[in-house]
């Protein structure tokens, strides 16, 4: 898994300027005709970092929409969500984080858009390494049936892989969304 990481990890970091931008636009596109967003619901989505692929243009059609966003905090070794305002301080992992703003477990998101690394066509998820979704998320294994949060992975095309070994607490994804295809 560390090879696939450091790999998938180098394509994206070496996406030019001008391929990410058009990526993105294209990935905001299909999620905006596929996805219907309510308006109260709670959307979590996250600041780009390392290479993932940018959501600022999600993020501007969300905050038109007046749709409540929120940005993932680190809390211990898991994730809270806050909703995003005008103050941030960067977390150890130098990605700006809202202060200042209640903090929401998961379970309390509509939906959430969140990076990966890999990807394969079951849903299954490669993250950075840290577990924090899977942690963040673990109350999902236990059901049987969900209602929210919606996971919706989001990625480049190049970040699918054949077959990702999972386990016991990965939480597969509900959807992923690339800038050329759609997983559900």
């Amino acid at each position: 898994m560390h090879s696939l990481r450091k790999k998938i990890r180098q394509q994206r970091n070496n996406v030019s300027y001008i391929e990410r931008f058009w990526a993105s636009k294209r990935l905001a596109q299909k999620i905006l005709a596929k996805i219907n967003f309510q308006k109260n619901s709670k959307v979590a989505i996250y600041i780009s970092n390392d290479g993932e692929i940018d959501l600022s243009h999600v993020y501007k059609y969300l905050k038109n929409m007046g749709i409540c966003i929120y940005l993932p905090v680190i809390a211990g070794k898991s994730l809270k969500f806050a909703k995003i305002g005008s103050h941030y301080r960067l977390n150890r992992f130098n990605i700006p984080e809202p202060v200042h703003t209640e903090l929401l477990g998961a379970h309390r998101m509509n939906k959430i858009l969140l990076p990966l690394v890999a990807f394969d066509k079951k849903k299954n998820r490669v993250g950075m390494g840290g577990g924090f979704y899977d942690r963040s998320l673990s109350f999902i294994k236990n059901r049987e049936y969900f209602i929210c949060p919606k996971l919706i992975g989001v990625g480049f095309d190049f970040q699918r892989v054949d077959d990702i070994k999972t386990n016991e607490w990965d939480v597969p994804l509900n959807k992923i969304f690339t800038p050329k295809n759609f997983y559900r």
